[in-house]
This record gives C-alpha cells, structure tokens and sequence, in this order.
C-alpha cells in the first residue's frame, strides 16, 4: 500500500563515470545522486565527496557548482518547492472557493506521499538558514510563494478576514497537512488507519481544511 507509494520518485543512480570523464551536466547529476542516496536513508552522513564519488566527477567538481552540502540541499529543497506549486497550479479556480481549498490540500498530501525525497529535504533546514547563498534565498521565495497560494485561497473563501487571520488559517492548515504526511512516511497510516490509502488521507486532509477555513 503506501510503503510502495513512497518510493515513486527515488532516482534510479545511472553507471558511474570515471572520475574525470565529461559529464554533461554535473549540476542535475549531483542532485539526481543525492535524492537516490536520500531515498536510501542516508541523509546525514550524505557528502559532497560521496556524491562526487556516485556521480563519478573528482571531489572538486561539485564545488564548481554548490558551495556546500547544506547549499545542495536547499538546491533540492527549491526544486521541490517548485514542484509544489506546479501541482498547486494545477488547481482549477471554481465557482465554489471552499471546493478549491478542499483540492488545494488534498493535493499537497499527494504531492508530498508520491515525492517523499524532495519532501523529507524540504522541511529539513529553515530556508532563512542558508539566507546569504543563491540557493538559499531561491528556496525561501519558493517556500514563500506555496504559503501564500494557500493564503489566498482561503482569502477566496472568507473575503472579510484579515491579513493576520489569513496566514492563522493558513499556518494551521499546513500544520494539519505535514502532520498527517508525517506519519503518512512514518509507515503509522496502516496502523492507525487501514483503510486509508493516499488518496483517503488527501480527501480527509482536505476536508479537514475546509472545515476549519472560517474558525
């Protein structure tokens, strides 16, 4: 059930290169080698001599590209974010705003429980924590912009509600989504509730999201 579903965007590592030998695009390849090494658990003992090694580049190359471990990740932590609000965007604008927040957390559970390797390196670090580098501060934009789609689509459903009431509703619907992810990753959903699978915990998410979009 889930536990397969987990696995659907793990990076399947390519043949190794020699170390030296042309790499077309080390930057991707770096990246791809990293969500493969993530999807197998290991995050951190993860290095960038490591991911030298699996892309098959000397142990300078990646330097080339990222300054650090940590800018690596907030690289991939960005592409996630990215990917969030390509699926966000997705959304179609209805006559029925409350439906619109409905999809619009259901689909941050499925996107989170079909990308859980982009997922687990979104939360890993603040984005503020990397502010100075180009990475970090692509990844705080990204972060920003999904939060403050969620903001305007409960703005659409309560039109009177303040700014302040807004990012409330809006952190506390977050808040309800990554925690039922969590445990969703966490291999506890069989458990706790066997007859949910991806979707189910999408629909309950997003129904719980609208329930509470006017509290």
């Amino acid at each position: 059930m889930y536990a397969r579903l987990t696995l659907s965007n793990m990076a399947t590592p390519s043949e190794p290169r020699k170390v030296g030998q042309h790499h077309g695009d080390l930057r991707r390849a770096l990246i791809d080698a990293a969500l493969a090494a993530i999807a197998e658990g290991d995050l951190a003992e993860l290095s960038l001599r490591k991911l030298a090694q699996r892309a098959g580049v000397s142990r300078a190359a990646p330097y080339h590209h990222f300054a650090s471990k940590d800018a690596l990740f907030a690289a991939l932590a960005s592409e996630g974010f990215a990917q969030l609000a390509a699926a966000q965007a997705q959304v179609a604008t209805s006559d029925d705003p409350l439906a619109d927040l409905r999809e619009l957390a259901a689909t941050y559970v499925r996107f989170a429980c079909t990308h859980p390797t982009h997922y687990r390196v979104m939360f890993a670090f603040a984005p503020g924590s990397l502010a100075d580098s180009p990475e970090g501060r692509e990844l705080e934009v990204r972060a920003r912009a999904c939060f403050a789609r969620l903001c305007s689509a409960h703005g659409a459903v309560d039109p009177d509600a303040s700014e302040t009431q807004l990012r409330q509703r809006a952190l506390i619907a977050w808040a309800t989504a990554h925690g039922a992810v969590q445990i969703a990753i966490a291999g506890l959903l069989e458990g706790l509730t066997p007859e949910l699978d991806v979707d189910g915990l999408a629909a309950r998410v997003g129904a719980a999201t609208a329930a509470a979009a006017r509290s």
